[in-house]
């Protein structure tokens, strides 16, 4: 990821209006299973989402994406607005 979290939960923060919270969510992980001592399976995490919280009212609302283009990020933050 070439952007730093703070910059994209900052960018993400920027499509919500009102009362919002982005939070970004950066998940690594490599497993290997292994079946009487040989490997069966290897699976590699590399994935960043953001999940927006908006309130509107006294109601809450969320969304997230994992798509983080501004059209995505946007629609997420509208979904959340809905939502609320």
């Amino acid at each position: 990821m070439s952007e730093s979290t703070l910059d994209l939960a900052d960018r993400a923060l920027g499509h919500a209006t009102g009362e919002a919270q982005a939070t970004v969510i950066h998940e690594r992980s490599l497993t290997s299973r292994f079946a009487r001592s040989r490997p069966t399976q290897a699976t590699e995490i590399d994935d960043v989402g953001v999940s927006f919280l908006v309130v509107d009212d006294g109601h809450t609302g969320t969304a997230e994406t994992n798509d983080l283009s501004d059209a995505a990020l946007r629609a997420a933050a509208r979904r959340a607005e809905a939502a609320a």
